[in-house]
């Protein structure tokens, strides 16, 4: 008998999925994350869904798990001292950086850079030097390499990036300071742009090595904990990590390379909303994922998510390929406060799982969007079954002392933070829509996360979307990404070549057959089976004279690794880029044709090919919900303050085919799913809530 198991661990719960493969059950757990050592409360989870199930931890066959550890440091900017090896010039590159202040509105006034993930004085300069033809210009100074190694074991900094000027064209100079480094300071970690980011543009080449250097010894140690309470409960199963990118790979592999668990927890929910988006039938969709910490938002569009590779995460450059997240720091736990000049403001502060909001009677006294979404009774009084109890009192103390500040009522001052919060959202969707030339209207908004269905309805209204889509266990969805994950492994080689050029495709074909043996050998030690094993080459594209570039895929999926780059699959890809430009940027230059066109990096996505999770659709049974009514409920739904009668369901009973009128509150073991009035939710076949917004201006 075969189980699978997702685990996400969260900024406020660990969210647990166990699937059985025989019967296609599934058994959902949910725990507090346990922020002080995060693999307690993993484990916690798994051992429930599996003695839920009556079986043995060590019956599964492989965990997938989505893990925040890396979010975690690039937010919070804690990292592990490491150290930085430079070609001799360049100590400064990581101040170099681009000019580009984050953030929407250019606020250059009050920027503060970001906290350095290698200190200036733990940068050392390499005597060396190549041309951009991988000649060497400057020999390498093999003593000065050793004596940076013996430096560096004084400093007791055990983690080391090196990131040389053109390695990304030849790597004999940072594979011989490796060598150095093991003659002289074997228990260091060294870490190679060359196998991190194989890319031209130095600075997010050593923006990211330094990253993985600082990650490397947090990461290698919170794994190393799982897999040890693992084995010592006699599991036999296979550790898997999920990707940025969207697909997983072994424990040991992600240790190897940290810097791609970036957006390992997001991604899961990602991939699993775009499973059931396919099976519904719906071919855009706004991923909408809120939390107790955090919202992530992804686009999805012909049923693939749309990927970057040139990401930003809390000011920090992350040059690896990734599920196009944006995340913002708005969940059910942030914290309501007062910027300066008294602005009302909520999070990024999150009150996290312990002491929480003000509700969880935890010694929380804050106002969060929970405590407010309480006041306003869009919430209810208890959570996970009866399991934890809310204190409405306490958190209406705490929304009445926050509001007192702007000399506002408990329920004004609650609709506020709410308000505020759906503002925070808003924007962030038109970022990864609107912004990006895509039209919010005319797709279906997926709110899963366990505060994402009690906000989706609104957020719909305010941005015209007509559908909004509340999957079941909408609170541990992203655990369904992950137990169907994919093992993926991503390679890239920068090639800087003309399109119709003979020479320089010559140069790009001998390139792509690199890549794909180095991506088919990676499925291979994954112990993927060869009938299972696909490649996808993409590639990084750009106008004559133009610095960036913009990605077009030259052949999709396939299992046929042997035959070489062919020149009309790239005109192709050309065409593709042509139309991917317009639609970023507001123009093309097709009139130039492909003459006009470089590649800049040649991209691998190896990919394992993974069973998706079958569900079966069930017959409707009529559209009458009463049988699902718990009761009613006074609740406050706009500014005006007033409270409506509203019938409060339960999801658990709620049968395919049911039509629920708003206002409604719909309540659940993990989330809560409000349908604003004027609203109607249908329980669908797969047991989904399907939101009718009465917008008409979008279509399916």
């Amino acid at each position: 008998m075969g189980y699978r198991l997702g685990a996400d661990i969260g900024g406020t719960f660990t969210d647990v999925q166990l699937l059985d493969d025989v019967t296609g059950e599934l058994y959902v757990g949910k725990v507090p994350t346990t922020k002080e050592d995060p693999s307690k409360g993993f484990l916690q989870g798994v051992k429930r869904v599996t003695e839920e199930r009556g079986i043995e931890v060590g019956d599964v066959a492989s965990i997938v798990h989505g893990t925040t550890v890396v979010t975690n440091s690039l937010l919070e900017r804690t990292f592990s001292p490491a150290g930085l090896v430079v070609t001799k010039g360049y100590r400064g590159l990581l101040e170099y950086a681009r000019c580009h202040i984050p953030g929407p509105f250019g606020t250059w006034l009050i920027h503060v850079p970001e906290r350095r993930p290698v200190l200036l004085e733990d940068v050392a300069e390499a005597p060396e030097r190549l041309t951009h033809r991988g000649e060497v210009h400057v020999e390498l100074d093999e003593d000065a390499i050793r004596q940076i190694a013996e430096d560096y074991r004084e400093k007791g900094i055990a983690s080391v990036g090196v990131s040389l000027l053109w390695s990304f064209v030849d790597a004999k100079h940072e594979l011989r300071i490796k060598e150095l480094f093991e003659e002289v300071y074997p228990d260091c970690e060294v870490i190679l742009s060359s196998d991190v980011l194989a890319e031209i543009q130095e600075y997010e080449r050593a923006a990211t090595t330094a990253l993985s250097a600082a990650l490397k010894p947090q990461v290698a140690e919170y794994l190393a904990s799982i897999e040890t309470a693992l084995n010592g409960s006699s599991s036999g199963s296979s550790l898997y990590c999920m990707k940025s990118s969207g697909g997983a790979v072994t424990a040991r592999r992600a240790r190897e390379r940290p810097i791609e668990l970036a957006l390992s927890g997001p991604a899961g929910g990602v991939l699993g909303m775009r499973d059931i988006c396919e099976e519904l039938g719906y071919s855009q969709a706004i991923t909408f994922d809120m939390g107790g910490t955090s919202t992530d938002i992804s686009f999805i569009d012909g049923m693939e998510p749309a990927l970057a590779t040139d990401g930003i995460i809390n000011g920090y450059p992350i040059r690896v390929p990734m599920i196009d997240i944006h995340t913002i720091g708005a969940g059910g736990g942030s914290i309501a406060w007062l910027s300066a000049g008294d602005r009302p403001r909520v999070g990024p502060q999150s009150a996290g799982a312990s002491p929480g909001p003000a509700a969880y009677d935890r010694g929380g006294t804050d106002a969060t969007v929970t405590d407010a979404n309480i006041v306003l009774g869009r919430f209810p009084t208890e959570l996970l079954d009866g399991e934890m109890q809310l204190n409405k009192e306490r958190a209406e103390t705490a929304v009445a002392e926050w509001g007192s500040q702007l000399g506002l009522d408990p329920v004004p001052a609650a609709l506020t933070i709410v308000e505020l919060a759906i503002n925070e959202m808003n924007l962030a969707i038109q970022e990864v829509s609107t912004r990006k030339g895509r039209d919010p209207r005319e797709c279906v908004l997926v709110a899963f996360g366990g505060a994402g269905p009690a906000h989706a309805a609104r957020l719909a209204d305010l941005l015209e979307i007509p559908t909004v889509l509340a999957p079941s266990s909408p609170g541990v969805a992203s655990t369904t990404g992950l137990i169907a994950a994919e093992v993926r492994s991503d390679f890239v080689h920068s090639v800087i070549a003309g399109v119709t050029d003979k020479d320089d495709f010559a140069v790009a074909k001998e390139t792509f057959s690199s890549l794909k043996e180095r991506a088919w050998q990676a499925l291979a030690d994954e112990g993927v089976d060869e009938e299972d094993r696909v490649l996808q080459l993409t590639a990084d594209m750009r106008y004559l004279s133009q610095q960036y570039a913009v990605n077009a895929v030259i052949r999709a999926r396939s299992g046929d690794w042997k035959s070489d780059l062919d020149q009309e699959e790239v005109l192709k890809a050309v065409e593709q880029f042509h139309g991917n430009h317009a639609r970023l940027c507001g123009f093309d230059y097709r009139e130039q044709g492909a003459g006009g066109v470089q590649l800049v990096n040649l991209r691998v996505a190896a990919i394992g090919k993974s069973t998706r999770m079958g569900r079966t659709r069930a017959d409707d049974e009529g559209s009458d919900p009463s049988g699902a009514l718990k009761g009613n409920r006074s609740v406050c739904f706009d500014e005006s303050g007033e409270f409506v009668d509203t019938s409060i369901y339960s999801r658990a009973e709620l049968r395919p085919g049911n039509v629920v009128a708003g206002p409604a509150v719909i309540e659940e073991f993990d989330s809560t799913t409000v349908v604003w009035p004027g609203q109607t939710a249908r329980i669908d076949g797969f047991l989904n809530i399907v939101i009718d917004t009465g917008r008409t201006n979008g279509s399916r």
